[in-house]
């Protein structure tokens, strides 16, 4: 599960979750032009500051199980 928060012009933060037993890569597809985002897209680790990568409007981090990542996406 995912929940975005936007703050315009400054960009997303993310909530994503991992609700399962096990372990997942998670793979988040974000819908740009929905969203208003049209330039390219950072990603990191809103509490760690730890980059993730952005492969166009998609990127993918693993989440442990019970566990959740907060995301800050930027433009």
């Amino acid at each position: 599960y995912a929940t975005a928060y936007q703050r315009p012009g400054e960009g997303l933060l993310v909530f994503v979750s991992n609700l399962g037993e096990q372990d997942v890569q998670a793979k988040l597809r974000l819908e740009r032009p929905r969203l208003g985002l049209t330039a390219s897209l950072s990603a990191r680790d809103a509490l760690s500051q730890t980059p993730i990568p952005v492969q166009g409007a998609t990127l993918e981090l693993p989440i442990g199980r019970w566990e959740y990542r907060v995301l800050r996406i930027q433009p």
